[in-house]
């Protein structure tokens, strides 16, 4: 399975387009990121795309791998240290962010 994608609202800028949101993960976060492709937002190129955090995740968008990756605090009370990439497989099925990108229609 994978993110599923509502887009809310589509903005025309100039050449650009603005798009947001909301996207809904599954039951089974893959390491790396869950697949986010352009065309998924009706987009042929995305220059930068802003994601809200949600139920203490923070998520960031691999443009390199069209990826949305999601984080989560480092508390294992050993060390302070940065956010940790999700585990491998873990259910995020109730977790929601919305999204806003901007980058070339299709």
């Amino acid at each position: 399975m994978a993110i599923a994608v509502a887009i809310k609202k589509k903005t025309k800028l100039y050449d650009t387009m603005m798009v947001v949101a909301e996207v809904t993960f599954d039951d089974s976060y893959p390491t790396g990121g869950e697949p986010l492709a352009p065309a998924a937002l009706g987009l042929s190129k995305i220059d930068i795309l802003v994601a809200s955090p949600n139920s203490g995740y923070v998520f960031e968008y691999d443009h390199a791998n069209s990826k949305l990756k999601a984080y989560q605090g480092d508390n294992d009370a050993v060390a302070d240290g940065p956010l940790v990439q999700v585990a491998d497989k873990a259910d995020l099925k109730t977790v929601k962010s919305y999204i806003m990108a901007v980058g070339r229609p299709l």
